[in-house]
């Protein structure tokens, strides 16, 4: 029997949301402004109200997930993307392991596949308002059951061994997150191949810079702080660095087994707009005190010290 829905009262029109959350919605929109007027240290600063003030417990949710202890928190962070995220949360679904849960943190413009997402067996977690992909991600990792939290493009597709070769990853232990390989969803020509989708066959020490196929530890990510809500675009960088501060070694990998399908954007001009993003982004992580010397440097040392067996 398919649960009880009501969506006329979770529509943006009825939703209530509460007095604290209110209030961290407006610093998180502050701090986004600031963030893209390259105040950074206003933006940090608001982005750290933000975090003290929200609570997730009030977002408006609807749980129908089956598994008790799943092995496998998979989790979509979802915006305006309406059938392709039914496509994607369906080859999931379609994966040959069944102990796994499927969260999906819907942060606006999904209002046309509503009655689908609530019929599925997965938590669905609305947002008072976008809070982007890396915000998105804690929220889901905050209500996720499972040892190991998988990050998953909303547009994507996975293979039917996705969860398996996921698992995989995390037989070894010192592993705290790994990064998987993307090949295109369509073959459009312009796009081509993005150079950091594919890093080769082999399994190698590498920092998260595909976060929409990724997976990681959740205490690790917990303990860690979670993703930097600022960040929309090398957010995965900045948690890698984090952690290689917290363990002093190579902790994060490239995992050529899993794979997705993804398109990095859908048209050029999608593509100039997050090629500037990401640029932003890159400048907000060197005020951090995050450059891209440091971090290449650090990740040169990470393969010699792989490939001399030393890791």
């Amino acid at each position: 029997m398919n649960p009880r829905i009501n969506t006329d009262n979770i529509l943006p029109k009825n939703k209530t949301i509460s007095p604290s959350n209110v209030e961290a919605c407006k610093w998180f929109t502050s701090a986004q402004r600031a963030l893209y007027a390259r105040d950074f240290a206003s933006a940090s600063n608001w982005m750290a109200k933000y975090r003290n003030l929200v609570r997730y417990d009030d977002f408006w949710r609807q749980d129908n997930r089956h598994v008790a202890n799943p092995v496998l928190s998979v989790v979509i962070v979802a915006y305006k993307t309406n059938m392709d995220l039914i496509t994607c949360i369906k080859s999931v679904l379609k994966g040959t392991r069944k102990d796994i849960e499927i969260i999906v943190v819907d942060n606006g413009g999904n209002e046309l596949v509503l009655p689908l997402l609530l019929r599925m067996p997965l938590l669905y977690v609305q947002s008072p308002i976008n809070l982007i992909p890396s915000e998105g991600r804690n929220i889901g990792v905050y209500y996720a059951k499972a040892p190991i939290c998988a990050f998953l493009d909303d547009d994507a597709v996975v293979l039917p061994q996705y969860a398996e070769y996921t698992l995989a990853a995390f037989s070894v232990p010192d592993i705290c997150a790994v990064r998987g390989k993307v090949i295109l969803k369509t073959q459009t020509a312009y796009l081509g191949s993005m150079p950091h989708y594919d890093l080769g066959p082999n399994p190698l020490p590498h920092v998260i810079n595909t976060e929409g196929n990724s997976a990681w530890r959740t205490d690790v990510y917990k303990d860690a702080g979670g993703m930097d809500p600022l960040l929309f675009g090398h957010e995965g960088i900045d948690l890698s660095n984090r952690l290689t501060f917290m363990f002093g070694k190579a902790v994060t990998f490239y995992w050529p087994r899993l794979v997705i399908r993804h398109d990095f954007a859908f048209n050029e001009t999608k593509k100039d707009t997050k090629d500037a993003r990401h640029s932003l982004m890159l400048q907000y992580l060197t005020w951090k005190g995050i450059s891209g010397m440091l971090l290449a440097a650090a990740q040169t040392e990470r393969i010699t010290c792989f490939r001399n067996g030393a890791i």
